[in-house]
């Protein structure tokens, strides 16, 4: 939850369930219903069996990841680029601009971390 910036208020409203129930999930004293899980995974982009097991810190870094591509391809658009070559050919080309910069930065970090890991 901390990744996607939300609280499990909201979690629980999307999902239609009290919060409480997401404590109990989250501390395994109630398995998740199978159409909560497919819920959860259309929500969150994530495979069904990440929301059932321990991830490890390779996991959680590759799901902060995918997040932040998520992110920065959502907050990017594309512009029309003019140029001339050098026979006085004008051309058109069309360029992503990202406006996520931060996430950009934050997900050169986590791609560090991850291969840190990876290594351990």
């Amino acid at each position: 939850m901390k990744v996607y910036n939300g609280t499990y208020k909201k979690l629980a409203e999307k999902l239609d369930i009290a919060p409480p129930t997401i404590m109990a999930w989250l501390s395994k004293k109630r398995p998740i219903p199978k159409a909560k899980l497919e819920a959860l995974s259309e929500l969150f982009h994530i495979e069904e069996e990440l929301f059932t097991k321990e991830l490890n810190e390779v996991e959680k870094i590759q799901i902060q990841l995918e997040y932040l591509r998520r992110l920065s391809k959502r907050d990017s658009f594309e512009v029309p680029d003019f140029f001339t070559d050098d026979d006085g050919v004008h051309f058109m080309r069309m360029i992503f601009i990202k406006e996520a910069h931060y996430w950009i930065r934050w997900s050169v970090y986590l791609n560090y971390l991850m291969r840190k890991y990876r290594r351990v």
